[in-house]
């Protein structure tokens, strides 16, 4: 929905049966150049760290943090940069510990612009990216490679106009995408087999731009500026899909809350929405009013059923992106502002109540190309595997940091990577 993009200054800038979204091939895949992809430094191999899937089997911490470059809404179109690159940085070393200075190494995908959305399953073995001309970018990862897992696939016209976000269900081979069109999502499947296509249409009330889902496979919230649209995902004997593909899950919508719905019209990637990575009946959603700033803060319990608003907390900030951290410290919520960090308490086990002092952000400053800067707009975030550290975009000064963080707040930064292109879409993903 470019066309109805504004941003102000201070932004700068029913039930359906068919089968989830998946992306990625397998790391077999050859229809791909997977020479693009570059491996882990020497040295910088996965630290011995685990986190549970949703199967309940293992997933290796990676300590990577992917996000794409976007030359079309970061401005760097104009000067002639029209690549479309996944940049891939390391986070830690060989024993668990933060570098002081990540590492970054990162994949073009040529003739490919304006990425607005990126997911990844769940084991992080595979991840699409979309862009604006509805092309599905494929990659997979491997001991912290990263490599272009088959050619991108051209959705085509006749199901929206402008690819905006994309999330993946577990298996990799089913993923929901949202195009601009203010009736429908698309469900593509055959992405492991390299045959992806449409499947069948999820219904929509309006434009819904951003669209995550849950690790557990069993919920879909789809946010646009009208509302929020809650799905329960259920299981279906795998079928051919109305569209052609394979539909293997039904998609039921169970509420639609207009007081949910998004300031920024067309923000694409997770829009302001995370899901809780231990319990998916909660989320917490993060909205911004007509005046500025405004921002609020809320949790929604009761998912996917019975979702109800739990309580909301006004932060006189505007806010751009949000993530739940992982055990053992899911019980918080990070939410980047336009000048910080903030943090809250009860994402698990209540209501949502501020850490820290009044309605001040975590600022702190700190060193970048030898210059003393203050940490600012934050648009996108994640929480790392082990649940101990923050990893924020700070879009202000073109740094990505690497966070401590605790029940109590946040401690300095540990790693700062400059010279980076941070997204404005909130779709950082962190592996």
């Amino acid at each position: 929905m470019k066309n109805l993009r504004i941003i102000s200054a201070l932004f700068i800038c029913t039930i359906l049966g068919i089968g989830l979204a998946g992306c990625g091939g397998s790391s077999g895949g050859s229809a791909g150049d997977s020479s693009t992809g570059n491996t882990s430094p020497s040295g910088n191999t996965s630290p011995s760290l685990s986190q549970p899937s949703s199967s309940g089997a293992p997933v290796g911490n990676l300590g990577i943090a992917l996000f794409p470059n976007d030359p079309i809404d970061n401005g760097t179109a104009s000067t002639g940069n029209t690549q479309s690159v996944l940049q891939v940085a390391h986070l830690f070393d060989a024993n668990g510990n933060p570098l002081a200075t990540p590492t970054v190494s990162s994949m073009t995908f040529n003739g490919e612009g304006d990425i607005d959305g990126a997911t990844l399953t769940t084991g992080g073995a595979n991840g699409i990216l979309i862009d604006a001309d509805n092309d599905l970018l494929f990659f997979s990862l491997k001991d912290g490679a990263v490599s272009m897992s088959q050619a991108p696939y051209q959705i085509g016209g006749n199901y929206g106009i402008d690819g905006d976000s994309a999330a993946i269900m577990s298996d990799g081979d089913n993923a929901v995408v949202s195009l601009d069109a203010p009736e429908t999502l698309l469900l593509v499947s055959g992405m492991l087999s390299e045959k992806p296509q449409p499947a069948a249409y999820i219904p929509i009330p309006d434009y819904r731009d951003g669209v995550v889902i849950s690790y557990d496979d069993k919920v879909l919230l789809a946010r646009g500026a009208s509302g929020l649209t809650v799905f329960a995902i259920g299981p279906a004997t795998p079928a051919p899909g109305p569209l052609g593909g394979t539909v293997s899950n039904t998609f039921t919508q169970t509420a639609d809350i207009p007081g949910l719905g998004s300031l920024n019209s067309d923000r694409g990637g997770r829009d302001g929405m995370a899901i809780s990575p231990t319990d998916s009946s909660r989320a917490v959603i993060i909205t911004n009013g007509t005046s500025s700033p405004s921002g609020t803060v809320s949790l929604l319990t009761g998912l996917p059923a019975q979702p109800t608003v739990s309580n909301s907390v006004s932060v006189g900030r505007n806010v751009f992106s949000v993530a739940i951290a992982p055990s053992p410290n899911n019980d918080l919520a990070i939410v980047g502002t336009d000048k910080g960090l903030l943090m809250f308490s009860g994402a698990a086990s209540g209501n949502l109540t501020q850490v820290g002092q009044g309605q001040l952000p975590y600022a702190p400053t700190y060193t970048l190309n030898n210059h003393i800067v203050t940490l600012g707009m934050i648009t996108t975030l994640g929480v790392t595997l082990n649940g101990k550290y923050a990893v924020v975009g700070d879009l202000t000064n073109g740094a990505l940091l690497v966070i401590p963080m605790s029940a109590s707040g946040f401690g300095e930064p540990v790693g700062i990577l400059p010279g980076v292109s941070i997204p404005f879409n909130d779709e950082i993903l962190i592996h």
